[in-house]
């Protein structure tokens, strides 16, 4: 992140990722209970230590909760429209799987996301990446075009392939 980052950067860049690998469950338990208030509240937090001009508004913040084949639970989530490159448009959070498996690392929660990108010709482009425990983004392909249904149709295929696959 850079060192002045924005209010949209700091909330998908760090306050969310952290929050919800770090709680999971408490996350889900939370958004049940508080609805969209508690990712303003979140939100809020993310600016609160930054200059005006770098605050952002909440306004267009959504989200809804789906199910992917395997039981999970994911929250959709649409974020104010993205401004500058690296702020996000969509964000997918993934619940742990349900049968647990012997190797950790497939016990996780997963986050995925579909950022601004600019190109060297500065034309608007996007990038999907997953989002690690430690808030790193880790870019997986392409970006495709920002709408909720192709963003999580892609997170979808990407679960899929795996409870295909035994990964799981």
């Amino acid at each position: 992140m850079p060192l002045k980052a924005n209010q949209h950067q700091n909330f998908t860049h760090e306050v969310l990722p952290l929050l919800f690998h770090n709680e999971t469950a408490k996350f889900f338990t939370f958004l049940d209970q508080d609805g969209i208030d508690f990712l303003k509240f979140w939100w809020n937090r993310a600016g609160v230590n930054l200059d005006e001009e770098k605050r952002n508004s909440f306004e267009g913040m959504k989200y809804e909760v789906r199910k992917v084949k395997d039981g999970r639970k994911v929250i959709l989530l649409r974020l104010p429209p993205p401004q500058e490159s690296r702020e996000v448009y969509f964000m997918a959070l993934v619940d742990r799987p349900q049968k647990h498996s012997v190797l950790p690392w497939r016990n996780l929660a997963r986050i995925f996301a579909l950022s601004l990108s600019k190109g060297s010709d500065g034309e608007p482009s996007t990038i999907f990446c997953e989002v690690t425990r430690t808030a790193r983004y880790i870019p997986m392909g392409e970006g495709m075009k920002p709408t909720a249904k192709v963003f999580y149709n892609r997170v979808s295929n990407i679960l899929d392939r795996k409870l295909k696959l035994g990964w799981l």
